[in-house]
């Protein structure tokens, strides 16, 4: 039968873990996690938290996935497949240089508060809103660490005061919404 991954990964120098799962995932990750990869299971849901620490790498299904990324926490990459995908990172939470966010097919989104200003070891990071025809960027801050935005139907700005990269802004075929 499908094996469900349910419970709180806490702990401390979890490196190299893998946690695949073929059926549903429900998980919270805490701790100093420095190269935990989670696959969820074939067309099963996935409900993520990353309390602290860092999610290396998520592969999710052809299901729902929810991946939220709470303040002090960090991912590298994200490709949540097809399904209706929601994925939040927080104001004071991390994607990694070089990392990258990949949304599936279906009508999605991704909620970004997290400042992503451009440094010398952070300006590699690329937005993928994958295949449909409602997906739909928030952005409220900095994301100028962003250099590829791509698939997003939708970018919406309204909710405070964004900058986007030249290189990431470079044939955008999204409506954007803003304030002004």
């Amino acid at each position: 039968g499908a094996a469900n991954v349910s419970g709180t990964l806490n702990g401390t120098n979890y490196t190299d873990a893998t946690i695949t799962s073929t059926g549903d995932v429900n998980l919270n990750i805490a701790g100093n996690q420095t190269e935990l990869k989670v696959t969820a299971g074939d067309k099963k849901d996935a409900t993520i938290t990353v309390e602290s620490g860092l999610l290396n790498n998520y592969t999710g299904s052809a299901a729902k996935d929810d991946i939220n990324v709470k303040a002090g926490a960090s991912v590298k990459v994200i490709d949540t497949g097809a399904g209706k995908d929601v994925v939040t990172i927080a104001a004071s939470a991390n994607i990694k240089n070089e990392g990258s966010i990949k949304l599936g097919a279906g009508d999605d989104e991704l909620t970004i508060s997290a400042a992503l200003a451009k440094t010398d070891a952070l300006n590699k990071i690329s937005l993928d809103g994958g295949e449909g025809s409602k997906d739909i960027l928030t952005i409220s801050t900095d994301i100028t660490a962003v250099n590829s935005i791509t698939g997003f139907e939708t970018i919406d700005a309204t909710s405070g005061t964004a900058t986007i990269s030249a290189d990431a802004a470079n044939g955008l075929k999204a409506k954007f919404v803003n304030g002004s």
